[in-house]
Parts: structure tokens; sequence; C-alpha cells
């Protein structure tokens, strides 16, 4: 069966960044199952997998605007140590989503 809108699929999968390091991987646990169609994947990733069948091994490259799209910098901010607890393990560079009043 072709992958196809409506479709239940399952995939497995390992995320890389640019320098070859895993940053995600369903490998060791259960493949990702999603809807075709539905928006449910990042819109780069669900193009691809369309028409694929059962079997196929793919190296898929999504670009950041098919993704979850450019970096922009008015959305980071930065925060005072103060506001996480005293024993959080942090390190420079960590990122956090947050939800504030407007969403």
């Amino acid at each position: 069966m072709q992958v196809a809108n409506q479709a239940v699929v399952s995939i497995d999968y390992t995320l890389t960044d640019d320098q070859g390091n895993i940053l995600d991987s369903s490998q060791g646990g259960a493949p990702l199952s999603y809807i075709h169609g539905v928006g449910s994947i990042i819109p780069g990733l669900e193009a691809t997998l369309k028409g694929k069948v059962a079997g196929d091994n793919l190296k898929v490259r999504v670009a950041p605007a098919d993704g979850y799209g450019e970096h922009d910098p008015v959305l980071m901010h930065e925060v005072e140590r103060a506001q996480f607890p005293a024993d959080a393990d942090l390190e420079i560079g960590m990122q956090f989503r947050l939800r504030g009043p407007r969403g």
C-alpha cells in the first residue's frame, strides 16, 4: 500500500543535525505513527513520504521553511537564572518552550 492521504503510517526514523549528531530516534522504541495528509508531521517530511511503500528506506533533508520554520531571533528571550529552581541542571545554550499570557 502506498502512503496517501488519510492512511495511518508508521515510520522508524533517526533525526540528525548537519554534523551527523543524533537528535532523536525511534530505534529501541516504537515507530512513529501518524495519519498522512492532516498536518501531524512537518510538511517537508510528509511531502517526501507521499507515494512511498512499506520497506522503502529514505534519507530526507528538510529545509527549515518546510519544517518548524526559519530561526526568528524575535522569539528568543534571555531569562535570569533566578527564574529556575536552584537545583535545575542548566547549561549554556539550552532551549525551553514556555507559554505566556498571550500564548
